[in-house]
């Protein structure tokens, strides 16, 4: 939850948009419901995947179903990087 709060307080300043810290909370934690009840990944914030789409000029939620293809079409390949150390 904070890097959201650190994503979406840093993006109000800038575009003078408005945002609840209560409202985002809710999201989430129905969000992470719905993953867990389906057996998917927890669902977060990314400052990093923000910054970038936001230094590329997307502005809507395409950026966001564009990115989600891509990974999906790159998951096949993923197996050519080296697995994380232990």
């Amino acid at each position: 939850f904070l890097s959201i709060v650190g994503i979406a307080s840093g993006f109000e300043s800038d575009n003078d948009v408005p945002w609840s810290a209560p409202r985002e909370l809710i999201s989430q934690g129905v969000s992470n419901l719905a993953a867990g009840a389906v057996g998917s990944a927890p669902v977060s914030g990314s400052m990093s995947r923000s910054l970038v789409s936001r230094m590329t000029g997307a502005s809507s939620q395409m950026g966001c179903i564009v990115t989600a293809l891509l990974w999906i079409y790159m998951m096949p390949y993923m197996s050519v990087m080296s697995p994380t150390p232990k």
